[in-house]
């Protein structure tokens, strides 16, 4: 009775605070239709509510009905975006907080005078607000955790709901969750789609400026940019939300903070939205399909989004390295000086560090990667000029080897001849030929290489096609050799036996990095559907690059050189260590922190994933692992730049640039395998199954509503039909998929969906 009492006291308690509370079930839904008019500060209706047994959990609207607004921290991913946060802008002191079940933090703060809603990882991922249209959970509550466990809200502060006043939250927070000005009048009529593809291309573009601006022009840049794009907000042409959205992240990407951003971005919308533009009629568009191959060869799909690149994962000088790159080699676009960049990490790199995510489980820096770009977009100089002082070593070893290897040609001439000092004293070793990048050699020879050369290699390729094409033509196997390169992605041993045992190879861990370009005609006949099911083809890392500006000709020359040398040569500087006939890696532990963030990250991504397509769930299985290894890149490039030895554990904050730039991998590969014809959708997701039951259920009510729904309605009986929480923008690409229409319905978001699609569904599922 204890806890009945606790319950109730608390509930009533809250009430006379002005509080409005409603019971919930122990998943934290409610226990109520309609509870955002049913709850309340009524206390013979509480009373019923809660004076039970075994009472249900407490339950609080926020926003202006209860006074107040939640900061949702979730988790370590919410603690370390939490921290970002602060480190630029200033330390939140929370006045009011509560310990979730979960383990997470609520802050509650007075409710600002502006229309503050519900909003999901807009700051930062694990980072929420509850405001109005919401609710949150109070002590002493007790709901099931992410693990299905049960966890108890308890408050961390001496100021609680219930008693005491809340403050204002500080004043750069408040700043930064302001909105910015709706349309006025401009919003599309109903039943008019947005965005649309010229919009969505402007958007591209403009996102595409921002993150490749120069210091000193970066605010300027996003000032233009913002302005023109809520020129077309205004006209109907691009959404307001997906507009500020990429905006935002483009800035970050940059280098600007968020307090400068949301500054230039309400500024700039001010300006645009008074002065809207429509976008030109009658543009052919290529639209990208399901099933069907993309026709057009020098742009991407036109209904997939591409982030920005993403130079804030990088230090200073190395950003500016970046955009020096693009600049000299006539604007060339930022994803190719990115990817010759890491290129340049992983020869040098190696196998000389590994990094342990678990016990078992071990990742070294070597990855596959590919630009995908037209021909003549001026890939190769870039590529040349990164990868410079790894060939300029590799020459050097070469040239005294071959001195070392005349001078053990000479003793061993001189054995055979003088058969006392061949049984007086040992043989020298043969000398090894250090190598560290081959770029024209077979398999084959490339086992020799690396049985020499434990520390890796990188098979560097102007044109992917010289290698995949030329594997097997020295051998009668049939694809044979495709299988040795998913042993070295994973540095598995490489043994191979000849009737001349002196041309026997055997290496412990073949480690093989492998990076070139290719133009995407030429990659349909690179890889078949047989590659992505056996994850060769998955174990590709694609970048998709365009160029957004005509290849003109500049005096700006190249002076990276000497911060190129310094990164390599330290990071080649690092050796291997000997164990009996052995050679193995040192070993960089992750943080604690690092691995929590990492686990929240992948455990989103394999469950995001099991709701999409075959192609999705092949490139998550692959990108989890690219991740750590991307980490690791990152990690001994900070080493490099310090002049350390990089045994230091991988920190928070390098993980979370690895998760930027992971997720940014992640849209190049869907892109590009979609290029492929590859993303074939051969079986429905259980989401999509979920939308489909939902959509049937809803035929009367869709034949008296103009064949339309609230999105908020309609996710909410999707949601209850799959069984689990899932997103909005999920439920939305699942509709999409299956034909269903994003509409407006006045100033909301809807469904349209139509007889005829209700009619193929029906067909469908009695199939």
């Amino acid at each position: 009775m204890a806890k009945t009492n606790a319950i109730l006291q608390e509930a009533l308690a809250l009430a006379h605070n002005g509080r409005l509370v409603f019971p919930t079930r122990p998943d934290k839904t409610p226990l109520i239709k309609g509870w955002p008019d049913l709850a309340t500060t009524d206390e013979k209706t509480i009373t019923g509510w809660f004076d039970k047994g075994q009472p249900p959990n407490l339950a609080v609207i926020t926003g202006h009905k209860s006074g107040f607004f939640c900061l949702d921290i979730d988790g370590h991913m919410g603690e370390a975006s939490l921290s970002e946060l602060e480190r630029l802008n200033g330390e939140i002191a929370p006045h009011c907080s509560v310990r979730t079940a979960s383990g997470g933090r609520h802050f509650h703060f007075l409710m600002p005078d502006f229309d503050l809603r519900n909003s999901s990882g807009k700051f930062g991922p694990g980072l929420d607000i509850r405001a109005n249209g919401g609710y949150v959970l109070v002590p002493p509550s007790q709901a099931l955790n992410r693990n299905g466990n049960l966890g108890a809200y308890s408050y961390l502060s001496e100021v609680h709901l219930s008693s005491g006043q809340l403050v204002a939250a500080p004043a750069w927070l408040l700043d930064l969750l302001r909105p910015l000005p709706p349309t006025p009048s401009h919003n599309p009529s109903p039943g008019v789609t947005a965005p649309n593809s010229y919009g969505e291309k402007a958007l591209d573009e403009e996102c595409r400026r921002i993150s490749s601006a120069g210091a000193g022009e970066r605010n300027d840049t996003l000032n233009r940019a913002a302005f023109a794009i809520f020129q077309l907000v205004g006209g109907g042409a691009i959404e307001h939300g997906l507009a500020e959205e990429r905006l935002r992240s483009a800035a970050l990407t940059s280098g600007l903070t968020p307090k400068e951003i949301e500054a230039t971005l309400r500024s700039a919308a001010k300006r645009g939205l008074t002065k809207p533009r429509s976008a030109p009629q009658n543009l052919p568009v290529p639209v990208a399909r399901p099933n069907q191959k993309v026709q057009a060869e020098t742009e991407p799909a036109a209904d997939v989004h591409l982030p920005p690149p993403p130079l804030g994962v990088f230090p200073r000088e190395v950003q500016e390295l970046l955009r020096e790159a693009s600049a000299a080699y006539k604007q060339l676009p930022l994803e190719v000086a990115i990817v010759a960049f890491l290129a340049l990490l992983t020869a040098s790199l190696g196998r000389s560090r590994v990094v342990r995510v678990k016990p078992g489980w071990e990742e070294a820096g070597n990855i596959y990667n590919v630009v995908v770009a037209d021909s003549g977009v001026g890939k190769s100089h870039c590529f040349r000029e990164m990868l410079k002082p790894v060939w300029q070593l590799d020459f050097e070893n070469r040239e005294k080897w071959l001195t070392e290897f005349a001078d053990y040609r000479n003793v061993m001439e001189m054995r055979q001849k003088d058969k006392e000092m061949a049984a007086d004293e040992p043989a020298p070793p043969k000398p090894i030929r250090r190598q560290y990048i081959i770029e024209d050699a077979t398999c084959e020879a490339i086992g020799g290489i690396l049985a020499e050369n434990p520390r890796g290699l990188l098979w560097y390729s102007d044109e992917l096609s010289s290698i995949i094409l030329n594997l097997d033509r020295y051998s009668n196997s049939k694809g044979g050799t495709k299988s040795r390169l998913l042993s070295t992605y994973d540095g598995a041993p490489w043994k191979t036996s000849r009737r001349d045992s002196e041309k026997d190879q055997s290496a412990a861990s073949a480690t093989l990095s492998i990076a070139g370009t290719a133009q995407p005609k030429i990659l349909r006949d690179l890889f078949t559907e047989q590659d992505a099911l056996s994850g060769f083809l998955p174990r590709f890392i694609f970048i998709r690059a365009v160029r957004s500006q005509p290849a003109l000709l500049s005096q700006r020359p190249f002076t990276g050189q000497p911060l190129i040398k310094r990164i390599a040569n330290h990071l080649l500087s690092w050796e291997m260590n000997r164990d009996g006939e052995l050679w193995q890696p040192a070993v960089v532990p992750l943080s604690s922190l690092a691995y929590s963030l990492y686990e929240d990250w992948h455990n989103h991504v394999m469950r995001q994933v099991w709701l999409e397509s075959d192609s999705d769930n092949a490139i998550a299985a692959k990108l989890v692992a690219q991740v750590i290894r991307l980490a690791l890149l990152l990690h001994s490039l900070d080493a490099a730049l310090a002049g350390t030895d990089g045994l230091e554990e991988i920190s928070l904050d390098t993980m979370n640039k690895a998760l930027v730039l992971g997720e940014w991998i992640q849209a190049h590969q869907r892109l590009v395998w979609l290029e492929m014809g590859l993303d074939t959708e051969k079986k429905s997701s259980p989401l999509e199954a979920a939308v489909v039951q939902t959509v049937l259920s809803l035929e009367e009510y869709l034949l008296n509503n103009d064949w339309r729904m609230a999105n908020d309605d309609f996710n909410r009986m999707v949601t209850d039909n799959f069984g689990q929480a899932v997103g909005g923008a999920q439920i939305g690409k699942a509709a999409a998929k299956l034909g269903i229409k994003s509409v407006f319905m006045g100033k909301r978001r809807g469904k349209e969906i139509s007889p005829e699609l209700m009619a193929a569904l029906k067909a469908k599922t009695t199939r």
